[in-house]
């Protein structure tokens, strides 16, 4: 299990393939599951990573909840760990 962490969450993620990313955000009251039948596909392509959201999956959030844009931006704003 692959997480990082950004401000008061510690953010789970998952990541396959090589080459260009592509950063897949799911849906509220979602999960990394959602892009599971997807992810071997852009995979043999692209270096192609899942993360759950704040509260979401297997993300844990100490404190404040709040999700917004912004907070979006500021997670994947920073280069993800590597695996």
């Amino acid at each position: 299990m692959a997480f990082f962490d950004r401000g008061n969450a510690r953010v789970y993620f998952e990541e396959t393939g090589h080459g260009e990313p592509i950063i897949a955000v799911h849906g509220l009251i979602e999960n990394t599951m959602y892009w599971k039948l997807v992810s071997d596909i852009f995979s043999k392509h692209h270096r192609f990573i899942s993360m759950d959201m704040r509260a979401h999956g297997r993300t844990v959030v100490q404190g404040s909840l709040m999700v917004s844009m912004q907070i979006l931006l500021l997670m994947i704003s920073s280069p993800l760990p590597t695996t």
